[in-house]
C-alpha cells in the first residue's frame, strides 16, 4: 500500500481522533469513511481486517481501538 492509499486513510483516521482507547465522540464507521473518503463498504473491509487482527472492535456502533501501538506500527508499514 502506498502512503496515501484508502487503508492508510482509514487508520490515520482511527488514529488521529483516538483517546484512551475510544473516538471521544463516538465515531460510526461512516464518520470514518467521511473522514477517510473512502466508501462505507471498503471501509468496513479494512475495519473488519483490523478486527481480526484483534486491533479494534467494534461494540454498539462504536470503534474502540485495542492496540493503539499495533496500529501505529501498521501505519508504519502501509
Amino acid at each position: 500500500f502506498t502512503k496515501g492509499s484508502s487503508k492508510q486513510k482509514i487508520i490515520n483516521a482511527l488514529l488521529n481522533n483516538n483517546i484512551n482507547g475510544i473516538f471521544s465522540n463516538g465515531f460510526s464507521v461512516e464518520e470514518v469513511s467521511v473522514m477517510a473518503g473512502v466508501s462505507v463498504r471498503y471501509s468496513m473491509k479494512i475495519l473488519n481486517e483490523l478486527c481480526g487482527k484483534g486491533m479494534i472492535s467494534i461494540k454498539n456502533k462504536l470503534i474502540f481501538v485495542k492496540d493503539l501501538s499495533g496500529l501505529k506500527i501498521v501505519a508504519k508499514l502501509n
